[in-house]
């Protein structure tokens, strides 16, 4: 959830997410995309993916928020949770929600220790495609 560069604009361009959508796209993870704010045709041309106008109910093994929308806040952790499977993890990577109410977050350790923080970034990059893996499996079984 989440495509662009800053929260609550439009802009896409030099965002961290394309690195993650790389990343999943290379481990061939089945991926969609959810941003109420960035333009449809701009990201299909930039990324070939479209994105969903509304996210899936009961559908996703893992759910990463990766941009702290206002809307997603408005939305709410309990409903975004709704989109997912029965054990569907989310990551929340700005630490936008409580940590009670999420899986995993990013936030909390680049808040803690910013001198390290591509480190945590590829260490939760990882846990993250970890996490795909298995919800992938867990979906062909």
């Amino acid at each position: 959830m989440g495509a662009t560069f800053k929260e609550n604009l439009p802009d896409f361009r030099n965002s961290k997410v394309g690195d993650i959508i790389d990343k999943l796209i290379e481990f061939n993870i089945e991926l969609e995309m959810y941003d109420p704010i960035v333009s449809q045709e701009e990201f299909l041309g930039e990324y070939s993916i479209t994105l969903l106008q509304t996210p899936k109910m009961k559908a996703y093994h893992v759910i990463a928020i990766c941009v702290a929308h206002d809307e997603f806040l408005k939305i709410g952790v309990d409903k975004i949770r709704e989109y997912g499977s029965e054990n569907c993890s989310i990551f929340d990577v700005k630490g936008m929600f409580e940590k009670s109410k999420v899986d995993w977050r990013l936030q909390l350790y680049a808040n803690q220790m910013p001198f390290t923080f591509n480190f945590f970034v590829g260490l939760h990059l990882n846990v993250f495609m970890l996490l795909c893996t298995i919800g992938k499996g867990a979906a062909n079984n």
